[in-house]
């Protein structure tokens, strides 16, 4: 039998990446206010998300108890999430502190800053719950919002999201190397554990080492028994090292970048080589996304100001209703027709093919 792994949340916390499937998995102790568990499409294991008046009762009363995960159930989040979720937080009050960072990764960054805090329990009431770490909170707030400027300022210079010309053609590495020197930031790397290949066999403990062939590997692999592409599994009492760490993985990361989004000013992970402009950052179900929003408020925008793509959705408004209204069907196709070389003008205006008069006239004579 391989080495069972038995991995405990209590008082540390465990990550790692995997950067084919674009995700990242860790393993914590959590409280569970106003959060629930959720399975994902394209999820091997929960993600958190949090409902704002969402409560779990136990024998009819309202209580907030803790859970955990483990090797075999880690949490899972898109990658480079703990990072991005970090340095968006909202550190100005405990309750802000809760619902943007610590009801998705638990409370032991504080512990950073504060000795012998309490620990994880079951709860009668929210009320109790954060009134047990809210002075915790108050006295570590200056340092966990030092430690965020320290990693926001190297994300800032790392990928010029200030707009310095100094260094702007300079890569990646070598900036978030440069500064992390300039500004000690390597102190946040001294203490860290990993657990090297883990990911080989942290879910094949019921395989016999005397069984095991390539053929067999390769079935595990497919399944995402086995998986190669993920990184070695790191761990740590200090929530900062790991937080530095996630940072060091995303800047090594040539597939990705970060950028702040226009519509809602969070800090996101972009995977094209053109920067985005709107992050799909969420933090409740159903919750709309920036991406989605920001297009759309872009368009209008667009529209207000140019008259020719004003006169466009007026015009395609205007023939949908007549087409709609209308029982002939050759009047239905003949707007099918239009609408698709309306779209083709359109696009040819936008890339500078046609000038601005050009699709007005063929707007009007249309």
């Amino acid at each position: 039998m391989l080495q069972e792994f038995n991995f405990l949340p209590k008082d540390s916390f465990y990550i790692w990446f995997d950067r084919k499937y674009k995700k990242e998995y860790y393993i914590t102790q959590l409280a569970m206010c106003k959060i629930k568990f959720i399975k994902e499409i394209d999820n091997k294991f929960n993600s958190i998300k949090l409902i704002k008046n969402y409560s779990k009762r136990f024998n009819g009363e309202e209580k907030i108890y803790f859970s955990k995960s483990d090797i075999l159930n880690p949490f899972e989040e898109n990658y480079g999430m703990f990072l991005i979720n970090f340095i968006n937080a909202d550190f100005s009050s405990f309750e802000s502190a809760y619902l943007t960072y610590f009801c998705f990764y638990g409370i032991g960054l504080l512990e950073e800053f504060c000795n012998n805090i309490p620990t994880i329990r079951a709860f009668n009431s929210e009320q109790e719950f954060k009134d047990t770490y809210k002075d915790i909170f108050d006295q570590s707030k200056i340092k966990l919002k030092e430690l965020q400027n320290n990693i926001r300022l190297c994300v800032n210079h790392t990928y010029n999201l200030k707009r310095q010309d100094k260094y702007k053609n300079s890569s990646y590495i070598t900036k978030f190397i440069a500064y992390s020197i300039n500004k000690n930031l390597f102190k946040y790397a001294t203490n860290i554990n990993v657990y090297y290949n883990i990911n080989y066999a942290y879910k094949v403990n019921d395989i016999k080492a005397t069984n095991i062939t390539p053929l067999a590997v390769k079935e595990k692999i497919d399944d995402r028994i086995i998986n190669p592409t993920e990184s070695n599994i790191y761990n740590s009492e200090y929530i900062s090292n790991l937080v530095y760490l996630s940072l060091n993985e995303i800047v090594t990361n040539s597939n990705v970048s970060i950028g702040i989004c226009q519509n809602c000013g969070k800090y996101f992970i972009s995977y094209k080589k053109a920067p985005e402009k709107y992050c799909r950052i969420t933090y409740s179900e159903n919750e709309e996304i920036c991406k989605d929003i920001g297009i759309q408020v872009t368009y209008k925008k667009k529209q207000k100001q140019n008259p020719c793509l004003s006169l466009y959705r007026k015009t395609y408004q205007k023939k949908l209703m007549y087409a709609k209204r209308s029982e002939n069907e050759n009047i239905k196709h003949k707007f099918d027709n239009w609408k698709k070389l309306a779209k083709e003008k359109v696009k040819e205006f936008n890339n500078g093919v046609i000038s601005e008069n050009e699709l007005i006239d063929w707007l009007k004579n249309s």
